[in-house]
């Protein structure tokens, strides 16, 4: 069931401070590795990304699709698949980075992304494309980022898209310059999405995309070369530019530093963008004049109109760690996981509270179907960490009422 939109009062609360200890319940206390992606379907169903331990093949990584209340249950197992990994809305299928061949170094760029129909005993299809990526909520559209150009294929690879769709792929690649596309896999055809090619320079280095929770607008950070940055938002459905922020035509950084995390809400309404902290600190709250100061690492944005709805400085949260994950309530509040493990519950009027989750950094994070536990995943030896919310944050406008 799509979420229904949400009026700007809906967003207008305030978090009252929470407790500085935590209801916490470890799980998957035997996982293969720390965790670097989590995804969760609307019923429950949980996809997880696995980081090979220090020195291993990057070929260790692992992907498990697991269920049941504390996601005791095993679904699925998937070798030779990393972060990031994205859960269709029903669950039924899923998409993942594929691991660097065998023989490569380990920081060369993955090969592509695996597309999975989760517990049908297959590897799945795949795809050309770059492990940026996200699913429209019918499940059968895969917007992503295409390649660097001349990339060898995997060395052994599942099934492939037709020859046809390839060589579509294939053909985007050639003038160094990603570009954003929508694959429908169900039907193996493959639609270029930036039309009029604004996206500008090379988008590997800081990169990042999101696609809207009602699937209507895909948002790509791009950085220029290096030299600017700016969020772009796209129509899924027309492929023409929505917003920029910054305009096109004003040569300013959204960020001072690379990209490193990005979500969108629930609803559709919002996308949250963040990247590490600059060398000064200043918080900064609901931007009225849609002006961006130079100190913002963490940006919300208004998807329909790319407006400013909230930017700050996020050390004036309590972390001077980088920001490495964001998640969205499905009440309209921001998650966000930092290199120490804090967490910080942020609300769209500039209010906040920290505390902290995991014992070492934070990678992942993703609210239950229900949105009653945070799920907190990175390099803590003890596993995925399911924190406990209070009422106020599990439902912040009914508390606000009473």
């Amino acid at each position: 069931m799509t979420p229904p939109a949400r009026q700007a009062s809906d967003l207008d609360f305030t978090l009252p401070p929470g407790p500085g200890r935590r209801a916490k319940k470890w799980l998957l206390p035997d996982g293969p590795g720390a965790v670097r992606s989590i995804s969760v379907a609307e019923d429950g169903t949980c996809a997880i990304a696995y980081e090979a331990p220090r020195h291993a093949p990057d070929s260790d990584c692992e992907v498990h699709v697991r269920s049941g209340p504390d996601l005791q249950a095993q679904v699925a197992r998937y070798e030779a698949l990393r972060a990031p990994v994205a859960l269709t809305r029903d669950g039924r299928r899923l998409a993942a980075a594929e691991t660097v061949p065998p023989g490569s170094e380990r920081t060369s760029p993955s090969p592509g992304v695996r597309v999975i129909e989760v517990g049908d005993g297959t590897e799945g299809v795949h795809w050309p494309l770059q492990a940026l990526f996200g699913w429209t909520p019918s499940g059968e559209t895969l917007v992503a980022l295409t390649r660097r150009p001349g990339m060898r294929p995997p060395v052994m690879s599942p099934a492939i898209p037709p020859a046809a769709v390839v060589d579509d792929l294939l053909g985007l690649e050639r003038d160094a310059k990603a570009r954003l596309v929508a694959a429908d896999v169900v039907r193996a055809e493959v639609t270029a999405l930036d039309r009029h090619r604004v996206l500008g320079g090379t988008l590997y280095q800081g990169a990042q995309l999101a696609v809207t929770g009602d699937g209507a607008v895909a948002i790509v950070h791009t950085s220029d070369y290096g030299v600017y940055s700016r969020l772009v938002g796209f129509s899924v459905a027309t492929g023409e530019l929505v917003w920029s922020q910054p305009a096109l035509t004003e040569k300013k950084r959204l960020f001072r530093e690379p990209c490193r995390a990005a979500a969108t809400s629930p609803c559709g309404r919002l996308a949250a963008f963040a990247s590490a902290p600059g060398p000064r600190g200043r918080l900064v709250v609901r931007i009225a004049d849609n002006a961006l100061p130079e100190d913002v690492n963490l940006t919300v944005l208004d998807t329909a109109t790319g407006r400013v709805v909230l930017a700050l400085d996020t050390r004036e949260l309590g972390s001077d760690k980088a920001p490495n994950a964001l998640c969205f309530h499905p009440s309209g509040w921001l998650a966000v996981g930092f290199g120490d493990g804090r967490v910080a519950h942020v609300t769209m009027t500039g209010s906040s509270t920290v505390y902290r989750a995991v014992s070492r950094a934070i990678s992942a994070l993703a609210f239950t179907s229900d949105g009653a536990r945070l799920l907190v995943g990175g390099s803590d030896p003890r596993g995925l960490c399911a924190v406990e919310l209070t009422a106020a944050e599990r439902n912040p406008l009914e508390q606000s009422a009473r």
